[in-house]
């Protein structure tokens, strides 16, 4: 086992929140059939599941990655591929559907997307570039083993660019999605109360998944109040289970906020 936690607790959750997603995107389809937008609110949840599903295969069948030495199992790779840009496409997908918040036009399209967003965009798309190619390039090239284990020595010398090329992208996509739902809460004045509680609550359960990460991983360790590893620290505070608790968490305002915007348009088609 090398570099990659393959707990049974932890890769259960991660079937537990790709479970739920599904669930909740197959509930949204179920209540609102006949709404033009219902088929991009559900795959918000599906992309989001397709994610967590991938992720829960790298850590569970092929968990090993090349992060100390220059052996792997390059299905590894093949999962993270996958799995970094379904969870990134379901965050955009949220992103678009957000402009439905403002007033629907007579034809019932979205509204053009501002420059923040177009921003957001792209530094997804730079994200995913890392990931997907350094995962294109370590599964070419890295020395392949089955299994969780390998025989090669650790030297974090010989860990191969590929490799970092990938945690870099895995990085930066964590903050891009904290940002991404950071902007939807505050881009439009919500309609209700229930609104307002719903978006407050999703920041904060955005601060306890990706954001989390980041500071678990890579900015904690490396400050004079912390002497343990990321992965010491993942272990003390529990990172592993209030992480993925707060994606569900998350996804389940998702599944109220789609709820509310998909009875607003129902209402408005009817008005007219």
């Amino acid at each position: 086992m090398e570099d990659v936690d393959r707990t049974v607790f932890g890769y259960s959750l991660d079937y537990l929140t790709a479970g739920l997603c599904f669930v909740l995107g197959c509930l949204t389809l179920a209540r609102y059939p006949k709404a033009s937008l219902v088929g991009q609110h559900s795959r918000v949840q599906f992309f989001m599941a397709v994610g967590y599903l991938a992720g829960a295969l790298g850590h569970h069948a092929f968990p090993n990655r090349a992060s100390s030495d220059n052996c792997a199992n390059k299905y590894y790779y093949l999962c993270w591929a996958i799995s970094y840009p379904a969870m990134s496409f379901s965050n955009l997908l949220w992103l678009k559907l957000d402009a439905s918040r403002a007033l629907f036009s007579s034809k019932q399209e979205l509204a053009p997307m501002t420059a923040t967003a177009l921003l957001l965009m792209v530094c997804h798309v730079l994200a995913n570039i890392c990931i997907v190619s350094g995962s294109t390039f370590c599964f070419v090239t890295v020395p392949h083993y089955d299994g969780p284990e390998d025989d090669c020595a650790i030297d974090l010398s010989s860990a191969p660019t590929c490799d970092k090329v990938v945690y870099f992208g895995e990085l930066f996509y964590f903050l891009i999605w904290f940002l991404t739902f950071l902007y939807i809460s505050v881009k439009h004045p919500p309609h209700s109360r229930i609104d307002t509680l719903l978006e407050t609550l999703q920041t904060i359960f955005l601060v306890g998944a990706p954001l989390q990460i980041l500071l678990v991983y890579n900015i904690l360790p490396y400050t004079s109040l912390w002497t343990k590893t990321g992965a010491e620290l993942s272990e003390v505070l529990g990172t592993a289970w209030t992480y993925k608790a707060c994606v569900c968490a998350n996804h389940v305002c998702i599944f109220l906020i789609s709820g509310h915007m998909l009875r607003r348009e129902s209402k408005g088609k009817k008005q007219k």
